[in-house]
């Protein structure tokens, strides 16, 4: 695969959990590019659960504080933008 497998993100840390797994082909010549998790129900309930566990404490937080995360994660996608636009390119088979 030229892409590492998706995977759950689950109280701060990926999760493989054993799941059933859809192949990514790629429209450009139909090879499997990654694998995706179809995840359960169960698997569903425990991202419920810790996001429901993790919101006193986030919305707690000021607001000014909170935001930062939204420019951190814009600054990632400015410094990886020709990375992710190689991946999405292939993704969509206009490679």
């Amino acid at each position: 695969m030229k892409y590492p497998e998706a995977k759950n993100y689950i109280n701060g840390k990926f999760e493989v959990n054993g799941e059933a797994k859809i192949p990514v082909f790629s429209p450009l010549n139909g090879e499997i590019i990654s694998q995706v998790p179809i995840s359960t129900s169960k698997t569903l309930d425990k991202v419920v659960a810790a996001a429901q566990a993790a919101f006193p404490v986030w919305s707690s937080i000021p607001i000014k504080e909170r935001v930062q995360v939204l420019y951190n994660y814009r600054a990632l996608l400015q410094m990886h933008r020709d990375e992710l636009s190689e991946m999405i390119h292939i993704e969509n088979g206009k490679h």
